[in-house]
């Protein structure tokens, strides 16, 4: 990574900014108060204004369903002299485009109410009519009053309860989800007491239904069909119209968007009365293309220039790429932390050793190929997020671990074959010292490319104090071990001197150094270097145990699988043997044992497998600190910003 910095005319800022969103490559930071220049505050009005904005015209789309499902190759391009100018081109435009459909969706709105009535009305004169009444009759009688109406129907209970007193004739029948007709027949004399319990319950009365015709259905059912024809007018013109500004709308939404990234962007830059400083990381590679575009942007008016950074102090960001392959990985390593800049990325190392491991741990050659199969199946045939995707290429790459340790085990599906190394769950010794080698490599590995990030950090002096002496401690200690056994008689005829000689090293090495070249370590005290020094021998003391007998979970997980395959295979040809009509049933139980000892042994496994990296691997070199790379971008999707930025500062 480099540091640049650019100082350019204040008026250009935003342009430079819009410039800098296309490139895609510079990551913008707050640098330190620099003379001569100030931090500027945001302008918090034209801000909150900006995001007011945005939430209008992301209610408008929710409310109009205005959804990304089409394709255009022209952008909408929006001109201004800065970004002030385009936001008030785009609150202007956006205000009028609302005001169209409002208004469209306001005659919509009144004609559904009107239709809603319409089909109200149809439902209660077809529910009267089916009633049979001869509606004359009832007009012309003198002690009997009629009252018809609609109310909702939650209320009809009680109704009916508060008229029980009354010597009346109650009919009533649903004509919608919440509506009810109803009819109420009742001596005359009771009228005023009737008509104001129907009140209470504010129910809509239907008067002169004594006059009613039976061709009023018809005149409502033309009514309808008029009204349906304008509503679908009315909605052609609102699609025409969400055709003709779909673009413009995504667009406003974008370029606030962008905006208010620049907006951010100025609040961490500085400024004087007439220029503005800003700082940032590109990737060397990148560095001489990125100048000279800028400087081509700008017409050679902008001084950009590398500045020295202090590792110790400023860390860059990390930039990693990796083939896809190897890559799907990096969802295993950024779990534990990112790289740093000045340490080795693991990631490349874990696509050997992390299926390596796996596979000793659940070799077997079926259950391999299935691994491998459902890996494949999953990543091309499933609709899965790119995380899941890179566990699916993990898996696939794991099962190639499984399938060839299934042939070094002997072990097809639980049944034996011809092992090209031994069975562990019959030479479990054997198994117990492939573990601890396997440790030992994976241990030496770590140590070894923490060596390489002290070179890279120019602690060259580490490596002969911590890293070499630790190197020569494990290997001596395990090689003891397997030549000489753990008896004392025998430890005490083996070369002890060899790892005492590397404990003394790693205990006081540092505290000579330090005595006799002071410079070496000027950021340390003497007293805080012997107790880290303490420390770092209990610590590594301590670990020789703990990481070499962690390792043995290897030979552990074999174990459990071989155990668990022998199980299911006992438990099948047992009932498969035993009676010939279940034998479907052992089949049966055989593939479902199968299936399930997969999907258990791969979760345990890859948890297992995991730990024994990040705690007995990573713990060796990896901090796993750093921060991503994340170059300042704009989106362009839907519009484009063109500024036209007439003021030239360097011209007469």
């Amino acid at each position: 990574m480099t540091k640049l910095s650019i100082i350019i005319h204040k008026k250009r800022m935003d342009d430079l900014l819009n410039h800098l969103g296309d490139l895609k490559n510079f990551q913008i930071y707050q640098p330190e108060q620099k003379p001569f220049f100030k931090f500027e505050e945001l302008p918090q009005d034209f801000f909150n204004s900006l995001q007011d904005l945005q939430k209008k015209i992301a209610n408008f789309k929710t409310n109009f369903e205005l959804k990304n499902q089409m394709n255009e190759e022209n952008k909408y391009v929006l001109s201004g002299k800065n970004i002030v100018d385009i936001y008030n081109q785009i609150e202007t435009e956006f205000n009028k485009i609302n005001a169209k459909f409002e208004e469209k969706r306001d005659k919509l709105l009144r004609l559904k109410r009107k239709l809603d009535n319409l089909h109200l009305l149809e439902n209660i004169f077809i529910k009267f009519y089916g009633l049979d009444i001869d509606l004359k009759f009832l007009k012309s009688l003198k002690l009997i009053d009629t009252t018809i109406g609609t109310c909702f129907a939650k209320c009809i209970p009680n109704i009916e309860k508060s008229i029980k007193k009354y010597n009346t004739i109650f009919y009533s029948e649903r004509i919608s989800s919440h509506q009810t007709f109803f009819i109420i027949a009742y001596n005359s004399n009771i009228t005023q007491n009737i008509i104001q319990i129907l009140k209470d319950y504010n129910v809509i009365f239907i008067k002169d239904i004594h006059n009613l015709k039976i061709n009023t259905i018809k005149e409502i059912e033309l009514k309808i069909q008029a009204y349906n024809d304008e509503f679908n007018k009315i909605n052609g013109s609102i699609l025409k119209l969400f055709l003709n500004n779909y673009y413009k709308i995504n667009s406003f939404q974008e370029i606030l968007s962008n905006i208010e990234q620049i907006l951010k962007i100025k609040s961490i830059a500085q400024f004087t009365q007439e220029f503005a400083y800003l700082e940032g990381w590109i990737p060397k590679k990148n560095k001489e293309k990125f100048i000279q575009t800028i400087h081509n942007f700008t017409d050679q008016k902008v001084l950009i220039f590398e500045d020295e950074f202090n590792e110790d102090k400023e860390i860059p960001p990390t930039l990693t790429k990796f083939p896809p392959i190897i890559s799907s990985f990096k969802l295993l390593t950024e779990l534990y932390g990112l790289p740093s800049y000045n340490e080795i990325d693991p990631t490349i190392i874990m696509v050997i050793t992390f299926p390596i491991i796996f596979g000793f741990m659940f070799g077997d050659v079926g259950h391999g190929l299935s691994l491998i199969i459902g890996g494949i199946f999953a990543y091309f045939f499933l609709k899965l997020k790119p995380s899941y995707k890179n566990l699916a290429i993990i898996i696939s790459i794991n099962g190639i671990g499984s399938l060839i340790c299934g042939f070094l085990y002997g072990e097809f599906f639980g049944e034996e074959i011809t092992p090209l190394l031994f069975n562990p769950f019959l030479d479990p010794i054997k198994a117990i010292k492939l573990s601890i080698i396997l440790g030992l490599i994976i241990i030496c590995l770590g140590l070894i490319i923490s060596g390489i990030n002290h070179a890279i950090k120019k602690e060259t002096i580490n490596i002969f104090v911590q890293t070499i002496p630790k190197l020569i401690l494990f290997i001596s200690v395990v090689f003891i071990i397997f030549i000489y056994g753990l008896h004392i008689d025998s430890l005490l005829k083996s070369p002890l001197y060899i790892p005492i000689a590397a404990i003394i090293t790693i205990g006081i090495g540092k505290i000579v150094i330090k005595i006799i070249a002071p410079n070496k370590y000027k950021n340390e005290k003497l007293n805080e270097i012997a107790f880290d020094s303490i420390i770092d021998v209990s610590e590594t003391l301590i670990s020789i145990i703990s990481n070499l007998v962690s390792f043995t979970r290897i030979f552990a997980m074999t174990t459990i699988h071989v155990s668990f395959m022998k199980l299911i295979m006992e438990i099948s040809n047992m009932i498969i043997t035993a009676n010939s009509m279940l034998a479907i049933l052992g089949y049966i139980i055989l593939v479902a044992g199968n299936i399930l000892v997969i999907l258990f042994e791969l979760l345990m496994v890859l948890m297992q497998d995991l730990r024994l990296h990040y705690y007995e691997w990573f713990s060796k070199f990896y901090k796993g600190e750093g921060r991503k790379f994340t170059p300042f971008s704009l989106k362009k999707k839907f519009g484009i910003i063109k500024l036209e930025e007439n003021y030239d500062p360097f011209k007469k």
